[in-house]
């Protein structure tokens, strides 16, 4: 049960938030461009991608203190998308409140990343 619950606690996030884009991404059936479809649901996989490179680093034994600010700052991406997304996304209004487990879940990623990508774990 705790070998499951920490799968849950590691991958989670990132199947949540690529999960989000790919809803965001399929919803959108406006006459938009594919680059603008892709644009604008790209701001969970972008966080996902994130989260997974950092437990690919931790799991390689490349993990170093210092990765932790360019960790950080390496999220301003997704949360830009986000806005992007919120601004220009021509789909359904309604898929925005999926926004909010997608903030969760990066919050999560980045928690869990950033213990991760430092290989300093609670």
């Amino acid at each position: 049960m705790v070998f499951l619950l920490s799968l849950v606690q590691i991958y989670a996030a990132p199947i949540v938030m690529a999960g989000i884009s790919a809803a965001y991404f399929v919803a959108d059936h406006s006459d938009m461009t594919l680059n603008h479809r892709i644009l604008t649901s790209a701001h969970g996989a972008t966080a996902a991608v994130l989260n997974v490179v950092a437990l690919g680093i931790w799991i390689t034994g490349l993990s170093k203190l210092s990765y932790s600010a360019p960790f950080l700052w390496l999220h301003a991406v997704p949360v830009t998308l986000i806005v992007v997304s919120l601004v220009s996304y021509r789909g359904p209004k309604w898929i925005h409140i999926l926004q909010l487990p997608n903030l969760v879940a990066m919050f999560w990623g980045l928690f869990v990343g950033s213990m991760a990508i430092t290989n300093d774990w609670l």
